[in-house]
């Protein structure tokens, strides 16, 4: 399964989640019929933070997939230190075939299939995972429309040249030609504001612990700090190009 992962650097693949707020990954979960006793595939978790609000939230099971080795092990090391090693696990995206068939209630992929090569295909192989009926959401950082070339470029260096991009339309298009059907759709708009006060209402504490740590971590860390000015740009300079596109899809057996 290699093949299909593109070369992610992991904190500039965190920069794709990092430019909206808490509540847009835990809106897409409510829409998937998720309770007490539910068993959630969450592909593209980062480093937990999602998962663990998405089991505080819903008091589900969540088994996280990553692409990186390094976001698996901050990722199981957070929700240990947290206490949540029982209810949220972290496995290596190579492990999704090792997993066992229509187990899941419902599957999340958050900012994860814009870093594979084949969307379709893991998209096709989550599906032989989850339980008869089970749906899906799709949350994915998203062109409104193409942008000027340079602008384009820009983001590419700002979250690494293996991220692909797509518009909605490119994304349904994918969607229908993996055997899903799109039940519910909207769009997020992105930008500085809007994403601190997501986050707050979710997680104040958290939120301005995350603030404090990231000013820190910025003059302490020149790496850090070129991180940090590159998501405060996405956040001013593109939130007239881009959005977070949302998604609700089940198996349709007249596509498949």
């Amino acid at each position: 399964m290699n093949d299909e992962i593109r070369g992610v650097n992991p904190f500039r693949y965190m920069l794709i989640k990092w430019v909206y707020g808490y509540s847009v990954p835990l809106d897409v979960v409510r829409e998937l019929s998720i309770d007490t006793g539910s068993r959630l595939l969450h592909v593209g978790p980062g480093i937990g933070d999602s998962p663990i609000m998405i089991h505080k939230r819903y008091n589900c099971a969540v088994d996280c997939i990553e692409f990186d080795r390094t976001l698996v092990s901050m990722g199981s090391r957070r929700v240990n230190e947290k206490g949540y090693g029982e209810s949220v696990s972290y496995h290596v995206y190579e492990e999704l075939t090792y997993l066992k068939p229509r187990t899941y209630d419902a599957a999340l992929f958050e900012s994860s299939l814009s870093v594979v090569t084949n969307p379709e295909l893991v998209l096709s192989t989550v599906a032989g995972l989850l339980s008869e009926g089970a749906l899906v959401g799709v949350l994915e950082l998203t062109w409104n429309s193409y942008p000027s070339d340079e602008k384009a470029s820009w983001l590419v260096k700002a979250l690494g040249r293996d991220v692909n991009l797509r518009t909605r339309r490119e994304w349904e298009d994918v969607f229908h030609s993996s055997g899903h059907r799109i039940l519910k759709s909207w769009s997020e708009g992105i930008g500085l504001l809007k994403k601190f006060w997501s986050d707050f209402k979710v997680a104040p504490t958290g939120t301005l612990w995350g603030i404090s740590k990231v000013v820190y971590g910025a003059l302490s860390d020149v790496k850090k700090k070129d991180l940090m000015f590159d998501f405060l740009n996405v956040l001013r300079n593109y939130k007239g190009d881009l959005s977070v596109a949302c998604f609700v899809l089940d198996r349709s057996d007249k596509e498949l």
